[in-house]
C-alpha cells in the first residue's frame, strides 16, 4: 500500500510514524511490498505447514485428491459421457488440464477471503496488505510443483505402457509463462472477489460455487476443438481457455491448441483484470476495518 509517512507533531525524529493512506486513486507500491519479501516467505511457510499440520496423510494428499479427481472425472467424463480426448487415455488428458487449473482454482480461493480471515491480524499491525495475496500464490505453487512432477511421472508411466504421448519440447519454454499468467489472473480475480466479501461476507461462500462453474466454461474435461461457432469463441475469449488448451497441448503434443490470437487476447484481459483487481484491492485496504 502506498502511504505518506510523517512524523507525528511533538514527537522526535524516527520515534513515531504516522501512517496515511493517499487520497484518490492510486495504484499499489509493488516497490514497498518487494521489501517485505521475507515477511512474504514466512505467510507462505505458514500456509503450507497449517494446511496439513494434524492430518493422517499430511502432504500425500497433494497426490491423493488430484489422482482421485482424475479418477472419477475418467469415469464420469472418459467412461460414461464418453467426451472425446484427442486419443489420449482420458485420464492423463483430464489430469495434464487439472494440474495448472486447480493452481489457479485454489490461489483465486485463497486471495478471496484475504480481508475477512485476516482482519484480527489487519487490526493489530501494518504491513502492506498484498503481501497476503502473494504469499497465496506461492504456497500454492507448491502444490502445484508437486502435481506437476506427479504428472511428468504419470506420463512416463503411460509412455512406458505404450502410449503415443509426444510433448512440443520446442514450446516447453512457454510452459514457465503460462503458470506466470495464471497466477497474475487468479491474483486480479481474487483482489476483486476480497473487496466484495470485505463488505459483503455471504459472498464468499459463493466463491467456491463459481470458481466450479468457471471449470466447466473452461476446456478442462474437454478440448474446444468439441466446440463449434459462438459457443467455441466464448470458450477461448475466457482468459483461461487458451492458457488451459496450450498447457495441455505443449504437455501432451495433443488435446488442444495453440492459438497466438486468443493467448494474446487472453493475456491482456488478465493483465487488466490484474490492475483493476490489485487497484480495488488496494483502494478497500484503507478503510477495511470498518467494513470487516
Amino acid at each position: 500500500m502506498s502511504e505518506e509517512k510523517k512524523p507525528a507533531l511533538g514527537a522526535r525524529d524516527n520515534q513515531i510514524t504516522v501512517i496515511r493512506p493517499k487520497k484518490g486513486l492510486s495504484f499499489p507500491n509493488f516497490g514497498e511490498v518487494a521489501a517485505y519479501k521475507d515477511l512474504i516467505w514466512l505467510f507462505a511457510g505458514r500456509d503450507i505447514s497449517v494446511k496439513y499440520r494434524q492430518t493422517v496423510l499430511g502432504p500425500l494428499w497433494l497426490i491423493i485428491m488430484p489422482v482421485l479427481s482424475a479418477l472419477v472425472s475418467s469415469f464420469v467424463f472418459g467412461g460414461i459421457a464418453r467426451i472425446d480426448s484427442s486419443g489420449l487415455p482420458y485420464f492423463v488428458f483430464y489430469f495434464a488440464a487439472f494440474t495448472l487449473w486447480s493452481y489457479f482454482a485454489s490461489c483465486v480461493t485463497s486471495t478471496a477471503t484475504t480481508f475477512t480471515s485476516n482482519a484480527l491480524l489487519f487490526r493489530r499491525v501494518w504491513f502492506p496488505r498484498l503481501v497476503l495475496p502473494i504469499s497465496a500464490l506461492l504456497s500454492n505453487l507448491f502444490r502445484f510443483a508437486v502435481q506437476f512432477l506427479l504428472l511428468i511421472v504419470i506420463l512416463l508411466i503411460f509412455w512406458v505402457c505404450g502410449t503415443d504421448i509426444a510433448p512440443v519440447w520446442g514450446m516447453v519454454w512457454l510452459l514457465p509463462l503460462l503458470v506466470a499468467e495464471s497466477a497474475l489472473l487468479a491474483m486480479g480475480v481474487g483482489t476483486l472477489l476480497s473487496a466484495l466479501t470485505a463488505k459483503y461476507r455471504d459472498l464468499a461462500g459463493l466463491v467456491p460455487i463459481g470458481v466450479d462453474l468457471w471449470k466447466y466454461l473452461t476446456p478442462v474435461v474437454y478440448t474446444a476443438s468439441l466446440l463449434s461457432g459462438g459457443v467455441r469463441i466464448f470458450c477461448l475469449i475466457n482468459p483461461m481457455g487458451p492458457v488451459i488448451e496450450a498447457f495441455r497441448y505443449i504437455v501432451l503434443g495433443a488435446g488442444g491448441e495453440i492459438s497466438v490470437w486468443y493467448l494474446l487476447l487472453s493475456l491482456a484481459e488478465t493483465l487488466l483484470i490484474f490492475f483493476l483487481g490489485t487497484v480495488v484491492f488496494h483502494r478497500v485496504e484503507r478503510n477495511f476495518v470498518d467494513t470487516v
